[in-house]
């Protein structure tokens, strides 16, 4: 079994991105710009957070013209992801199994996409840290979307354990998800979630965020709410 390193995996992101640069040199100018998505409506850093545009690997001076790229750039990757998907959903229902399959689609962080002018996880505000979080499988409930819930990756183990009917490890800091993917109840009791990343840590409790943000010029950290 082949398993990709660091370095395999930089190929395989070189080639998916030379492709679709391959790929715009042969649409014209208006189908190319046609499939560009909109400019994010926060694009310009405002007030405290204005300073932090300089501060950091997520920060670009892009032309416009560079910045559409990225945005229609990302969009064809994530299509690729999408594919990747479809053909695992596929094998599933060609082999049978896919009635007695539980299927998570996860990430470990969101993208700035433009946002505050800046690009990648860089800084922990909404568009970085609000993932996407889609599961299905036996006796989960088909069609419900919860936007009440503050979830985590570390509701991953205890949630599974639970559709799976496997006793949940005790000392787990993760919550089972499996009261509301049934319809047992609306919302899972938790008060707040804790984000954390290289660039700071954050509290949110759902209708309010603060967030302790390290901006790497002095030794103290500055308090955004």
């Amino acid at each position: 079994r082949d398993v990709l390193g660091s370095r395999g995996l930089g190929d395989v992101y070189k080639r998916q991105t030379q492709k679709y640069i391959d790929l715009r040199k042969t649409l014209s100018d208006e189908e190319y710009r046609a499939q560009i998505p909109p400019i994010p409506a926060n694009v310009e850093p405002n007030g405290t957070y204005a300073e932090m545009k300089e501060i950091g690997s997520g920060s670009r001076d892009w032309t416009e013209g560079q910045w559409d790229f990225y945005r229609w750039m990302y969009c064809r990757l994530v299509e690729d992801v999408e594919q990747q998907i479809g053909r695992i959903l596929t094998a599933l229902e060609n082999s049978g199994l896919a009635d007695h399959t539980i299927v998570v689609f996860t990430s470990d962080h969101g993208e700035m996409g433009q946002s505050h002018g800046l690009v990648f996880k860089s800084r922990l505000f909404e568009e970085a840290t609000r993932t996407p979080l889609i599961i299905s499988g036996p006796g989960v409930k088909k069609g419900v979307v919860d936007s009440k819930s503050l979830t985590s990756g570390i509701d991953l183990v205890p949630t599974l354990c639970d559709l799976a009917g496997i006793p949940v490890p005790e000392n787990l800091s993760g919550k089972s998800l499996k009261p509301v993917l049934t319809g047992q109840t609306d919302k899972i009791d938790r008060e707040y979630i804790i984000v954390e990343s290289s660039s700071g840590y954050q509290i949110n409790d759902g209708r309010y965020k603060y967030t302790a943000c390290l901006l790497y010029t002095s030794d103290a950290a500055d308090d955004l709410i």
